[in-house]
């Protein structure tokens, strides 16, 4: 596991979840240094802590960073310390990257709504790299 992306991953997603999006975080860093330590830190233990789910995988590092990526692009600040959010959350994106369980045939509506889902997601990822090339 790469620990620095790890940890860099997680003080993003600690620092993202620290202020309002609209709010100056430079100026509060400070007086926050240490709850923004805790948090990153929290974080993880988190994810080193799910990582089994995925640890079998080639490139599970790869996987776990961006999942913990993937969870920042869809956080709410402020929520700090909600650190069953980032579990919960994380280790249900870990289970669709590796499954562990069979599910039955009632359960194909769903999954072929997620798969939909993640052709949307990858197809607005494609368009977004695309239109970058063009700078």
């Amino acid at each position: 596991m790469n620990e620095t992306k790890l940890l860099e991953a997680c003080f993003e997603l600690a620092k993202d979840l620290m202020w309002e999006k609209s709010t100056a975080p430079i100026e509060k860093l400070p007086e926050q240094l240490t709850e923004l330590s805790e948090m990153t830190n929290r974080f993880v233990e988190i994810a080193k802590d799910s990582y089994y789910i995925i640890e079998d995988l080639h490139d599970a590092s790869d996987v776990l960073i961006g999942a913990i990526k993937y969870l920042n692009v869809h956080a709410i600040p402020p929520m700090r310390g909600n650190y069953s959010w980032f579990f919960n959350s994380l280790t249900t994106l870990l289970e669709i990257c590796n499954p562990s369980n069979i599910v039955d045939q009632k359960n194909i509506p769903f999954l072929l709504a997620l798969q939909k889902g993640l052709i949307i997601h990858l197809e607005w990822s494609i368009k977004s790299v695309n239109e970058n090339d063009d700078f």
